[in-house]
């Protein structure tokens, strides 16, 4: 029942205090069930299709599109696209290969022409897409592909429940989908990571609840479904400290996790934008990253004054609500007072050591992501606040994401080399 499942051991470091663990302020499933959230009033769709369609997207994008690369078996790869200067038009593209997708004719063995799978969907952030559609012709020259917005003839769609469950509803679409219209896909920003969920590209009016819950071609039965709302896909893209659309304009990929999260390939050589992101990465330092920070509570200060450490999402997170990363916390969770630009600092300390880059809607979850300056957030930090320009002060908890990497240096904001 949801009440055992909340009925709990505590992971989090409360060396004894008194605690709670809040009610999430979403919606949450058990086993058996999952919930599907609609995003197409959030996410459009390009369509890159063609004889050229990988080789245009491997001229601009940070991730690989060369031949040999789409035959790991990845159906999506996240990938940004930058301007000259290496600054972000797009960092939170999912790229979906599109199964038996027209792609046109390319050259075989001994000059015969054979038919491409190349066949893309881009599944974009609403307010960056238009963006990225002219940024993409800018730079397609004489390649022979068709770049077009193709919002209207599909729907996008996330789907959130246990592993088991996903393999199931992934299961029921995969085998219903018609082959070239659509795809999907387990979140590719953090493919271990099941509560990233499963990422969906329909046809328009496709009816993905009742194929989820209904049973598959083989007569397998599907699963308990409900439509989600979209404070549920905040709650879950906050605190994974996923930034997307406008947030992330004219930022530096690096700063935003995009290789964290197997976005840039720095082995398929140039594209537009690639000096600054693989100077960065071989010679410099990323000081400043995104992250999660938990708004209106934080831990109990530790004893002593120093520096309380800085928990990992795992750490707070109360089993079965995936979307509740609850620690023991002082203080009520609040967001709705925090805006983008607000400034992060240390209480005490009059220098900012970061900004929020994405904040929760008004009444939302309280969550929000910034970019902070890794030395002074791990691996353990002291008293930190979000400082409005309006309105009193809101402490809050800097967490790392679940995916995050056990071995990121936060002298150099880089893990070490291989």
């Amino acid at each position: 029942s949801r009440r055992s499942r909340r009925s709990h051991r505590c992971r989090c470091r409360c060396r004894g205090h008194h605690h709670r663990h809040p009610t999430p302020p979403v919606d949450t499933y058990g086993p058996g069930t999952v919930t599907a959230v609609p995003l197409s009033s959030r996410r459009s769709v390009l369509e890159v299709s063609g004889q050229d369609a990988a080789k245009v997207l491997q001229s601009v994008a940070t991730n690989d599109f060369r031949p040999e690369a789409l035959e790991d078996g990845k159906v999506a790869r996240v990938s940004a696209f930058l301007n000259p200067k290496g600054r972000m038009v797009a960092g939170d593209v999912l790229a979906f290969l599109v199964e038996g997708g027209a792609g046109g004719l390319v050259e075989g063995a001994e000059g015969s022409l054979v038919a491409s799978s190349h066949h893309f969907l881009l599944d974009v952030s609403e307010s960056n897409a238009a963006m990225l559609l002219k940024h993409l012709k800018m730079y397609k020259l004489r390649a022979k592909a068709t770049l077009r917005d193709a919002t209207d003839d599909y729907d996008a769609w996330v789907i959130y429940g246990d592993p088991a469950d996903l393999a199931v509803a992934f299961n029921s679409l995969a085998t219903t989908i018609p082959t070239g219209a659509g795809a999907l896909s387990p979140d590719p920003r953090a493919p271990f990571t099941p509560s990233m969920g499963l990422r969906v590209l329909v046809p328009a009016g496709f009816d993905v609840v009742g194929t989820v819950g209904g049973a598959d071609s083989e007569g397998s039965e599907g699963v308990d479904v409900s439509t989600g709302s979209m404070a549920i896909y905040e709650w879950s893209r906050l605190s994974h400290g996923i930034a997307e659309g406008s947030e992330l304009n004219d930022m530096i990929p690096l700063e935003c996790n995009v290789e964290l999260l197997e976005g840039v390939s720095f082995t398929k050589g140039c594209y537009i934008g690639q000096e600054l992101t693989a100077r960065t990465h071989f010679k410099g330092s990323v000081r400043k990253r995104l992250l999660p920070l938990y708004l209106g509570a934080t831990l109990p200060p530790a004893a002593d004054g120093e520096a309380v450490p800085t928990p990992n999402a795992a750490e707070l997170v109360v089993p079965g609500l995936p979307f509740a990363p609850h620690a023991c916390l002082v203080g009520e969770g609040r967001g709705s007072k925090v805006a983008v630009g607000d400034s992060v600092m240390v209480e005490g300390k009059a220098k900012s050591i970061g900004k929020i880059v994405a904040a929760p809607s008004e009444g939302g979850v309280p969550v929000a992501v910034a970019l902070l300056r890794l030395e002074s957030v791990l691996p353990g930090h002291k008293a930190i606040k979000v400082v409005p320009e309006e309105g009193d002060e809101v402490p809050a908890l800097p967490f790392t994401p679940v995916w995050w990497p056990t071995d990121i240096d936060p002298k150099t904001g880089k893990r070490p080399a291989v």
